[in-house]
């Protein structure tokens, strides 16, 4: 078969078209496979061993507000045995009653536990246009960092929604290293925890030992507007004198503990 030169070049054309569009295709595969099923704390999890750090601390911050639930002294109990139950305690804590000004309700602290310490509070606004509304938050340290994270989050969210609240959720990661890291190795880690989530940058700063950045991942789902931009992921790392360590913080989708 002998091609006219109109063939030629649609035969070209199609190449050309089709080449690329393959490339497309297998990233668009390779993509779906790496964060098919993952929760964002797996994928937190993943982009942090990447950084070869030693890993020291988690944490994960649960808020969220409920109407018309957590109104009675038996509903506020079924709710914190079912944390308390989550958190892997033997019996549940008794919590500390709070009754001030504007609010009421409970707050209760297990900071006994070898490995993991938390605090749940759950106030009812009493006063003002939100009265009747509950506000709670659970925020959960672990000195061990299991790959449970994903665990813990399904078993408080669906005790959250049992009792009517819609749960915002921040999870943090801490580690550190020996010794000052330079610059460009923080630059290295960076990027490499960034092509890991598939994320890419939206503004950071650096500054004597600090080096912070945020940025933006399909993968991380949910994100938060800071200053007009969706911002789900937020690292960064600081040199201690005193300690002679680098330390690092990754989080989704903000650091909001003190670094």
């Amino acid at each position: 078969m002998i091609l006219k030169k109109g063939d030629k070049q649609l035969k070209r054309i199609c190449f050309l078209i089709i080449i690329p569009l393959f490339f497309i295709i297998i990233s668009l595969i390779n993509f779906n496979r790496q964060f098919s099923g993952d929760s964002p704390e797996s994928i937190l999890l993943k982009a942090f061993a990447d950084s070869g750090a030693e890993i020291t601390s988690s944490e994960i911050t649960f808020t969220g507000s409920s109407i018309n639930k957590l109104e009675t002294a038996n509903e506020l109990k079924n709710f914190y045995i079912g944390i308390t139950e989550a958190m892997g305690a033997d019996k549940p804590i008794i919590p500390e009653n709070i009754d001030n000004e504007g609010f009421e309700g409970i707050e209760l602290k297990n900071e006994n536990g070898k490995y993991r310490n938390y605090t749940l509070r759950a106030l009812r606004s009493i006063k003002g246009p939100d009265i009747g509304r509950c506000y709670v938050t659970l925020y959960i340290v672990d000195s061990f960092v299991a790959p449970g994270l994903s665990d813990i989050k399904n078993k408080v969210t669906g005790i959250f929604k049992e009792f009517g609240i819609n749960a915002g959720i921040n999870t943090c990661l801490t580690g550190r290293y020996e010794g000052r890291l330079e610059n460009s190795r923080m630059n290295e880690i960076c990027k490499s925890i960034f092509k890991r989530t598939a994320a890419r940058k939206v503004d950071g700063i650096k500054e004597n030992n600090l080096i912070s950045v945020s940025a933006y991942s399909k993968s991380m789902r949910e994100s938060v507007v800071v200053e007009g931009k969706n911002v789900n992921l937020n690292f960064a790392a600081r040199y201690n004198s005193y300690e002679n360590k680098t330390y690092i913080w990754l989080a989704t989708p903000l650091i909001t503990t003190e670094y």
